[in-house]
């Protein structure tokens, strides 16, 4: 009994419960709620979120010149990991086929 104890214990970590990072972008802030390290924004700026709260979202124009670079720290390449963010689509951007010249490339909330 002991022994199984033990095995379970040693062999199976508990993961930690909190993120690794969270970028709310909420008033204007571009630092990372939990280390404190600061986003740059790429040919990006803020914009109202879903429920009209100012400077609390960012508008990405969709050209790949258009990104936000969170950096290179080690909080941020976890070995497992999610990513959850809201997306609002404002018009279709015909820069790059995208998609529709690689429709095996999908992304959902799925195993590949």
């Amino acid at each position: 009994m002991l022994l199984a104890y033990f095995f379970t214990k040693t062999a199976f970590p508990q993961l930690k419960k909190q993120p690794s990072a969270k970028f709310s972008f909420n008033n204007g802030n571009e630092d990372d709620e939990v280390s404190k390290q600061k986003a740059k924004l790429v040919d990006a700026y803020f914009t109202d979120d879903r429920f009209g709260n100012s400077k609390s979202a960012v508008y990405l124009s969709g050209h790949e010149c258009s990104y936000i670079n969170l950096g290179t720290y080690s909080a941020l390449k976890p070995k497992i990991g999610s990513i959850s963010l809201w997306v609002k689509l404002t018009r279709e951007v015909f820069y790059r086929p995208g998609i529709h010249a690689q429709p095996d490339h999908t992304y959902q909330n799925r195993p590949p």
